[in-house]
């Protein structure tokens, strides 16, 4: 069981017993490893935003030399990835092609929002059926561990590279939802580049909290899921989130909640409340779940 005192990162509430949080001492409090990159190197989104906008230009006047997109966006259908779809579209003009890959835990609210959204915008999708993803979640949840890691962050990056093998070499770019940038040599950024193509998060440089998300959202044909857990998609991540947390000393997605308080998405009062929050996984998200796990096992 938690403890309700626990040390924690004065800045963004990370709780010190996670494993792999490492802390120092910052103006006389404990703070993150992460909490200290972000105060020593964050510039400001304006900044983030003009190297965005420079980037992206040029990647409309090389538009020429690709095919009839200029850049992909892994989506998922979820909020984030909705979004940012628009902002590629609408803000910056480009030809965007979807790339989704169920894993056959998309809520059937996530997958209608994801075509509905596609057809108002006019994009094009590549939508790929992910049977290892599948196997590899279903094998998570039966040996009580979290699949987000060791399955679909991990499976994203090496997804990556077959999305341009498998659409078209030229195309040099891939978006994707997250709502944080990245971190690299000591700087942060909205672009990352790889040996073989460029990652892009265009959403930070438009969202000062996780309203704003829900501002753009309001002028498209998505709903929100309203599934248990830290997205808007995955019905397997809520599902493995409530057993996890029922054995585990500390909350999985802390670590996606206090990212978003560390770059100001949400308030601190926020971030307690779902800390010290009991909400479990509703009958309906169960079932489904536990439907897809049978089927599948």
């Amino acid at each position: 069981m938690r403890k309700n005192k626990k040390a924690r990162c004065y800045n963004c509430l990370i709780d010190f017993s996670i494993p792999g949080i490492k802390f120092k001492k910052y103006n006389n409090q404990l703070i993150c490893k992460e909490c200290l990159d972000y105060l020593n190197n964050f510039t400001s989104k304006k900044t983030l935003k003009k190297e965005l906008d420079k980037y992206f230009a040029n990647l409309r006047r090389e538009r020429r030399l690709t095919t009839k997109y200029d850049i992909i966006l892994a989506c998922s259908g979820g909020k984030d990835s909705i979004a940012t779809l628009y902002l590629l579209v609408k803000k910056y003009k480009l030809k965007v092609l979807i790339f989704t890959i169920d894993n056959y835990f998309l809520s059937p609210r996530a997958k209608e929002n994801l075509f509905n959204v596609a057809k108002y915008l006019r994009c094009d999708m590549f939508y790929l059926i992910g049977l290892d993803w599948r196997d590899k979640i279903v094998s998570c949840i039966k040996n009580e561990k979290m699949p987000c890691g060791p399955v679909c962050i991990t499976n994203k990056k090496k997804a990556f590279s077959t999305i341009i093998r498998l659409i078209n070499p030229r195309i040099k770019t891939i978006a994707s939802g997250n709502d944080t940038p990245f971190f690299t040599r000591g700087r942060f950024s909205l672009i990352k580049k790889q040996s073989q193509y460029v990652l892009v998060r265009p959403l930070p440089a438009f969202i000062n909290t996780q309203k704003d998300v829900f501002k753009i959202l309001k002028v498209l044909p998505w709903q929100d899921p309203k599934i248990y857990g830290y997205t808007t998609d995955c019905l397997a991540a809520g599902y493995a989130l409530d057993s996890f947390n029922k054995k585990s000393p500390y909350r999985f997605e802390e670590l996606y909640i206090c990212e978003k308080l560390r770059f100001g998405l949400i308030s601190k009062n926020e971030a307690i409340k779902f800390i010290n929050s009991k909400k479990r996984i509703g009958i309906k998200q169960k079932k489904q779940t536990e439907i897809i796990i049978k089927n599948f096992s």
